[in-house]
Order: structure tokens, then sequence, then C-alpha cells
């Protein structure tokens, strides 16, 4: 009985797994980041939300095929782990789409900053395709405070803020 009931709860966790996160990437999947991110805000009733668009995505499945997109992806998603904290929330929202969700207070100074060291650190990748160098990304980065809403974005092309 006991090894029925161990077997069972593994399984289980294995298929929460599958429902919960996205299969390439291992992060969550738009659906558990999303309950995630609600069930943060409402005990936390604070946070940085940050949401980043790999750009030109299409072109490089197009131009080196879909191994070499998976692995850019499964790159950034690397990259962003080592750049959030253990209580961050972490997940692929579409295809080429990212959310990171820091669930405490912090000034636009520190929303900046996040967005320029995301878009920095992602122009350094370092790809097994020579052809490769450095994945330019869209950064959004938003304040939440239960009493207003602030809005970052920061623009691949220049760098600077809008």
């Amino acid at each position: 009985m006991k090894q029925d009931l161990a077997a069972l709860e593994e399984e289980n966790k294995k298929l929460s797994k599958l429902a919960n996160h996205d299969w390439l990437t291992s992060i969550y999947n738009r659906g558990a980041t999303e309950t995630k991110i609600n069930q943060l805000l409402a005990e936390k009733k604070t946070g940085v939300l940050f949401v980043l668009d790999v750009d030109q995505f299409k072109q490089i499945n197009d131009r080196y095929g879909h191994i070499t997109g998976d692995s850019v992806l499964q790159e950034v998603v690397r990259i962003l782990s080592l750049m959030t904290f253990k209580h961050d929330i972490l997940g692929r929202v579409g295809g080429d789409e990212f959310v990171i969700y820091m669930p405490l207070a912090q000034n636009q100074n520190f929303v900046d900053e996040r967005c320029r060291q995301i878009r920095s650190r992602l122009l350094g990748i370092q790809m097994t395709n020579p052809l490769i160098n450095g994945i330019s990304v869209t950064v959004c980065g938003s304040l939440y405070h239960t009493t207003k809403y602030l809005f970052h974005l920061e623009s691949p092309t220049d760098g600077k803020t809008n």
C-alpha cells in the first residue's frame, strides 16, 4: 500500500511539472506564470514585472533551423535564471517571450538598471553556432504598487528609455 501511494505521489509530481512547466526550457509556462504572479500580487501587493521579447527570433529559426532556435531559447533562459532570485517567477509566455516577476518593492532606477543588465547579458551570449553572436531583446519593466503602475521600455535599437 505504501509503495502504491509513493508511486502515485511521484506520478502526480511528474504530471504537475508537465502541466506547469514549458517543455523546452523547464521554466513556468504561461498559465503557471500568470497564476503564480497573481498569487504573489494578492499576497505582497507590490512587485516588479519584466517582459522580454527576443528580437527577430523568426529569422533565427528560418536561417539556422528550429534546433538552433531552441538552443537560443534555452540559452536565454539559462542567462535569465542566473539573473533571478529564489522567489522570483521566470516564465515563458510565448514562443520567444518571457516574463520575470520579482515580488519586492523597488524604484524606477532599479527597473531601468535591470532592463539594461538583461539586455547587456543577452547581447553577450556566445552560441555554439559562430554566426550567432549575442541576442537582441526588447525589455519592458513595470513597477506595481496597489496605488499605481509605472512603466519603462528599453528599445533594442538605441538603448534609450521611453
